[in-house]
């Protein structure tokens, strides 16, 4: 992914608008989950740590936490027209599926990369994120959910402009 601001000399050579804008980022770290996710340096690479309880530390959590940003950036829930979930797993993607009230149609760009390629760490998101912002309507907003080291609830806010 390449991101370029309004002042970058490849924005004014380009007639076009932007096919998405990236509006707002926001980290949350949840309290007491420090190690529940992140990497180890082994002799043989990098291996992943994931607590099972992950999903768990998003219940009654999460709702809040996306709502905040939402409503910081200036959105009504309402106007949220689709999700990019970072599928960590099913368990990951039920719990944000409740948390959030979200039909299979909000979920199927997060389920069909899980489906197709499985959890690939974190650029799982990319994959998710441009599916989902291809399926997001002109005009239309869409919320990115990730989860990071820490544990963190990592969430963007992308706009697809009116043409």
């Amino acid at each position: 992914m390449v991101l370029a601001g309004d002042a970058h000399p490849s924005a004014r050579l380009n007639s076009d608008p932007p096919a998405c804008r990236l509006l707002r980022t926001h980290s949350h770290f949840v309290p007491d989950t420090l190690g529940a996710m992140g990497y180890d340096v082994a002799s043989t690479g990098l291996r992943l740590i994931l607590d099972r309880r992950l999903p768990e530390f998003l219940q009654g959590r999460l709702r809040a936490v996306a709502a905040d940003f939402v409503q910081e950036a200036g959105f009504e829930w309402a106007q949220i027209t689709n999700f990019a979930i970072h599928p960590g797993g099913r368990r990951v993607l039920d719990v944000v599926a409740d948390e959030l009230s979200l039909d299979a149609e909000a979920q199927e760009s997060s389920r069909g990369v899980l489906r197709e390629h499985g959890n690939m760490s974190s650029a799982t998101l990319l994959f998710v994120l441009q599916r989902s912002l291809a399926r997001t309507p002109a005009g239309g907003a869409c919320l990115a959910i990730g989860f990071g080291p820490g544990f963190s609830i990592e969430l963007s806010l992308w706009a697809r402009p009116s043409r």
